[in-house]
């Protein structure tokens, strides 16, 4: 069985700097991340650690039971889609210095945003600390059996994402104290971080700005040439992990060919062919992920919305809900078949068959962004900074 290291122990490099990851600081109504503390030599053999302590965490009363979230990672701050972690393991080194636990335990928690956010604690295997040094490996594999877990939160507590959700779409991971009788106090470092699976390289096929050239082509249709074009992406090196609204993607500017024939009328943004990207897998209850920023883009009342195109039968469907100009926060969706989800802009074949690819008829030869709905030609400069798109619900 192929196995694939989604997090290595180099995940302090600059394509997962420390800054990333953050300790939990919670106040009533409100909470606050801390940026760990960075050591490029405290780690076993003098390799890369990090570490935060009792000044950077508070308890997290919403949590029940109440825990304490010391070292929190959110794969949207480096601009990572979700992960599939369904038959995964993590290798880590826990240090303790001067630490109290007071009771408490180290769990390995997960998190998904879809439907709704949701966090669970691996209560089976508690993870090992090594007091004033550093320890042998621990690994653990994460088994999908929901008795293994706790479920600890969700902001719909009538309706929480199921176990096997939050692993397929797992957005946010770390480590917590749990079971204390008073504040764990003293100071976590944390080594040799690493998510292993079992995983097709192509699937999730996601893209993002700290790639210093795509993969693959994106292309759009240019008003210019009036035919189809790869988009410009940049050449600089990956920037030192800066604000969303700093970083680079495939852009465009003043290059919008608006066609008219269908009503409502779309332009072409950014789009892949099948073959390049997820191979025609089926794409039924998929989650999508968008980030993009508007740049002085006026798209004259015009919506960025996702599609799927047959082209032998020049079918579009459009997943009819706008994706606003999320510069700090991805947008996301689940590709549900159902069609009073979408709007058909052209062609005659159905949205399963479509969205079935190589399993269908009818199946789609490209996806990406496209502009509908516009009354004028879209001006401006449109980027896209992050896209995924993977299994979910039915994966």
């Amino acid at each position: 069985m192929l196995e694939s290291t989604l997090i290595s122990p180099s995940f302090l490099d600059v394509s997962h700097p420390p800054t990333a990851w953050q300790s939990y600081h919670y106040t009533d109504g409100g909470h606050t991340y801390i940026p760990v503390q960075y050591d490029p030599a405290g780690g076993p053999e003098n390799r890369p650690s990090i570490w935060v302590n009792d000044l950077m965490w508070t308890i997290d009363t919403p949590e029940q039971p109440h825990s304490i979230l010391a070292l929190i990672y959110y794969r949207d701050w480096c601009f990572d889609g979700p992960l599939n972690l369904s038959r995964a393991k993590i290798s880590c080194r826990l240090r303790g210095d001067n630490l109290q636990l007071h009771g408490a335990k180290c769990y390995f928690w997960i998190v998904s945003y879809t439907p709704r956010v949701t966090r669970w604690h691996y209560i089976h295997h508690p993870i090992p600390i090594c007091h004033n040094g550093w320890g042998e490996p621990t690994e653990i594999p994460l088994l999908p059996n929901q008795e293994l877990w706790h479920r600890s939160f969700s902001a719909d507590r009538g309706h929480p994402s199921p176990l096997g959700q939050t692993l397929r779409t797992c957005f946010s991971y770390g480590f917590s104290f749990v079971g204390f009788s008073k504040k764990v106090t003293g100071r976590l470092g944390l080594a040799d971080f690493t998510i292993t699976t079992p995983v097709d390289p192509h699937w999730p096929f996601s893209f993002n700005n700290r790639h210093t050239e795509p993969r693959f082509p994106w292309m759009t249709v240019s008003r210019k040439h009036r035919r189809q074009v790869e988009i410009d992406h940049p050449s600089n090196q990956r920037p030192e992990f800066p604000a969303p609204s700093a970083t680079k993607g495939l852009y465009l500017k003043d290059d919008f060919l608006l066609f008219q024939e269908t009503k409502p009328a779309f332009a072409y943004l950014a789009y892949v062919r099948a073959e390049h990207s997820t191979k025609g897998r089926n794409l039924h209850n998929a989650i999508v992920l968008v980030r993009h920023t508007l740049d002085g883009f006026n798209a004259h009342n015009g919506k960025v919305v996702f599609f799927v195109e047959h082209a032998a039968s020049n079918t579009r469907w459009v997943l009819w809900s706008a994706i606003e100009n999320t510069d700090r926060c991805p947008w996301y969706n689940i590709l549900a078949n159902e069609e009073r989800h979408w709007q058909r802009l052209s062609g005659d074949q159905p949205l399963r068959e479509v969205l079935a690819g190589k399993e269908g008829q009818a199946g789609y030869d490209y996806f990406g962004l496209l502009i509908v709905g516009s009354t004028a030609v879209p001006e401006g400069r449109w980027e896209l900074s992050q896209f995924s798109i993977g299994p979910a619900i039915d994966a």
